[in-house]
């Protein structure tokens, strides 16, 4: 499989790609199940609420049950009441993780790098540095890139000056090749990734290695 490499100068060349990583076929039902267990994943559990059972207060009768021509009630941790408990209350202990095997999200992400590459989302470049910190500079470097829409810069190693250069300006954002996730695949436009990120992700994505 044959990309171009794109170059600051023009003088693009182009490079091979692995077609059991790049070149996968697209399967809808898979990737739901991939994204959906990888959110399920991500939640920290910290929400939580009280059920009437948890909530502070006595179990004692507010009033009689006739008579008194008010509704009749019986805790004061009812529900209805003010400060009472919370119907159907969340839960934080209950265990929602979804197991994700190695073999099943390495498919993923390799279907995922493969329906980027079909839409023609994926555009790969030489790295560069820069000499300081200088939005102005940064944005001279990509400007043969033609970032458009929200996009995403993946470097196999995260340079000082290019984070403190990019990271006020909208609609991009620079990452680490190690710190992408699946869901980074979806929410961005365009990936513009460099050529030593593209075989990282062919070593670490390999079947036949693993």
């Amino acid at each position: 499989m044959e990309v171009f490499v794109l170059k600051n100068n023009g003088e693009n060349h182009s490079m091979s790609l692995s077609q059991d990583i790049f070149d996968v076929k697209y399967n809808d039902l898979f990737l739901h199940q991939f994204i959906t267990s990888y959110i399920s994943n991500s939640h920290e559990g910290q929400k939580s609420q009280k059920s009437r059972g948890e909530v502070s207060g006595g179990g004692k009768k507010p009033w009689r049950q006739k008579g008194s021509g008010r509704a009749r009630v019986g805790s004061i941790r009812s529900p209805l009441w003010r400060g009472g408990g919370k119907i159907f209350a969340y839960n934080s202990d209950i265990n929602r993780k979804k197991k994700i095997n190695k073999r099943f999200y390495s498919f993923c992400m390799r279907m995922l790098f493969s329906q980027l590459f079909r839409e023609n989302r994926i555009f790969i470049f030489e790295k560069f540095d820069l000499d300081c910190i200088s939005t102005k500079m940064f944005l001279n470097k990509i400007l043969y890139l033609k970032a458009k829409s929200k996009s995403l810069f993946v470097f196999d190693d995260l340079y000082k000056n290019i984070i403190l250069s990019s990271r006020n300006l909208e609609n991009l954002s620079v990452i680490s090749c190690r710190t992408l996730n699946p869901l980074m695949l979806m929410k961005f436009d365009n990936f513009f990734v460099t050529v030593e990120s593209i075989r990282f992700f062919e070593e670490m994505f390999n079947e036949k290695v693993k």
